[in-house]
């Protein structure tokens, strides 16, 4: 966009550090230590963006300006987003999910909160009370997986009823489930009863994964259909660039260590 970015962290070597100021500008004194000159790399970082490496020359006695630009990741769409993810299961795959899509929603610079843990049990009350002390806006999504039953939807989402957003929101995923997945129904269901979704100050709303008991996919592939359902929905739009999809999951795959 060409607008200044601050907090960006920079490290030269040897072991030199900065960070940019709110109008994206930055300064670190260098040692010479006898050298007429000497190449440097510096490294520029920021949650949200994709990070990139600088290579220099620095001359004694002599300012050296930089000029660089950073590509935020998903054109900025998940900057400073709230979500809340939970389950109300004890079931591993949930917990996994949620522990991946976590990584990939704060990776594209998303502010993430997580509700349940493991072995840890919560009463409705609870869950909501916990949820609305978060006091940002944003979104709260219930992950539950079970195991699927002969002519059921393989994916059941329900949202609070009349809120086109959440209905819109949760459209997105299950194309991206019907896409890459599992060949289901987009339809969502407009609730009316659920606590956890009529009574916390998020756009609230559940999905219900059924495909414990089939062939099913991976924690990173439902993960991923999830993680770029939020993106479409985010951008308003009905398809991602294939480039700039397979740069974010190359760059998510390298932090993984994959």
């Amino acid at each position: 966009s060409g607008d200044p970015i601050p907090t960006v962290e920079l490290h030269a070597n040897p072991e030199l550090t900065s960070t940019t100021d709110t109008e994206g500008h930055f300064y670190i004194k260098t040692l010479t230590n006898g050298q007429k000159s000497y190449e440097t790399t510096l490294k520029l970082s920021k949650i949200g963006y994709y990070p990139e490496i600088l290579h220099a020359r620095i001359e004694p006695n002599k300012a050296t300006i930089l000029n660089h630009k950073l590509h935020a990741i998903a054109d900025g769409a998940y900057t400073d987003t709230v979500f809340v993810l939970d389950t109300q299961t004890d079931v591993a795959k949930s917990h996994q999910l949620i522990a991946s899509l976590k990584e990939m929603l704060e990776l594209a610079g998303a502010k993430v909160y997580t509700i349940n843990s493991p072995g840890l049990k919560l009463s409705t009350e609870e869950r909501i009370k916990k949820v609305n002390n978060i006091k940002e806006e944003g979104f709260y999504l219930q992950i539950n997986h079970g195991s699927w039953i002969k002519e059921k939807q393989r994916v059941i989402a329900k949202h609070n009823r009349g809120n086109q957003d959440t209905e819109t929101f949760q459209k997105r995923i299950l194309e991206q489930f019907n896409h890459r997945l599992y060949e289901t129904p987009i339809e969502t269901v407009q609730d009316r009863e659920t606590p956890i979704i009529q009574q916390t100050n998020k756009m609230a709303m559940t999905l219900e994964i059924l495909s414990l008991n089939q062939p099913d996919a991976t924690v990173h592939e439902e993960s991923q259909a999830i993680f770029v359902g939020i993106w479409l929905y985010l951008k308003d739009e009905t398809e991602i660039d294939k480039e700039k999809l397979e740069r974010y999951m190359q760059y998510y795959n390298q932090t993984r260590g994959d």
